[in-house]
């Protein structure tokens, strides 16, 4: 889970720098008829937003990118978390828009980069497997002449 976490979030901040997009939030700002409502959540991220947002990390939404890598290692080692886990996802993915933290683009490519970011993770996981395979063969055999002749 750490490599497709680790992979995902590369790939998105390689993609903020390619594609420096400002988010609704900002771009359109001057054409929002009303403050978006709430009593607990809404205050809390406008405070973070206010002290500590960027302008031009919207492309891709690494919000939607994690989450699926995220969820996609928890269906695989915890099928309940996984289940349980599925309508919060699904509900982040809709809600990076209606926030307007995102365009529905940026999760859609958001989507695409986890997707992307697993696929990377299943490469590594088998190179390094790959990688580990002699190393355990040859402490497998029991013998020291098997690791001197490796050595050779």
């Amino acid at each position: 889970m750490l490599y497709g976490t680790t992979a995902a979030f590369v790939l998105s901040y390689i993609g903020f720098v390619l594609f420096p997009v400002e988010g609704p939030r900002y771009f359109f700002a001057d054409q929002f008829q009303e403050p978006l409502a709430g009593w607990f959540f809404v205050p809390m991220v406008r405070y973070v937003i206010d002290n500590g947002a960027i302008h031009g990390g919207c492309m891709p939404s690494s919000h939607v990118a994690v989450a699926l890598v995220a969820l996609f290692w928890a269906r695989r080692s915890l099928p309940r978390l996984g289940t349980v886990l599925t309508p919060f996802v699904f509900v982040l993915i809709l809600a990076t828009a209606w926030g307007r933290f995102h365009y529905v683009t940026d999760a859609v490519v958001g989507i695409i980069v986890g997707v992307a970011a697993l696929s990377l993770t299943g490469f590594w996981a088998k190179a390094e497997s790959r990688e580990r395979r002699p190393e355990m063969s040859s402490l497998g055999a029991g013998s020291e002449s098997g690791a001197l002749r490796e050595r050779a």
